[in-house]
């Protein structure tokens, strides 16, 4: 999500636009990878199986982990890209790019 922003906004979009864009063409990715996990361990976690007693403690930290993870990478990842990203800076005179000597 990074990634992309970044690209779009080192490519002379708003800065707003950018992570809007980026976040929308992630979103049902990560939405999805993340829901599919959680609907698959749920079961475990809430230990409705018999014998899913040992795994259980191990079920509720993924399902834990995982949710919060992805609130954060949907929400959290796109605000702190907004206060932190920075356009590359240009060169002072276009004109001076260094070129390499032909060699022959």
């Amino acid at each position: 999500m990074v990634d992309a922003a970044n690209r779009r906004y080192s490519q002379g979009e708003d800065k707003v636009e950018a992570v809007i864009a980026a976040a929308r063409s992630r979103l049902v990715p990560i939405a999805m990878t993340s829901l599919a996990t959680i609907v698959g361990l749920v079961p475990t976690a809430l230990g409705l199986e018999a014998g899913t007693e040992s795994n259980q403690p191990l079920a509720l930290a993924v399902v834990g982990g995982l949710s919060s993870s992805t609130l954060l990478s949907l929400f959290l990842v796109p605000v702190m890209f907004l206060f932190f990203a920075r356009r590359p800076p240009k060169p002072a005179n276009p004109s001076a790019v260094a070129t390499s000597p032909s060699l022959g």
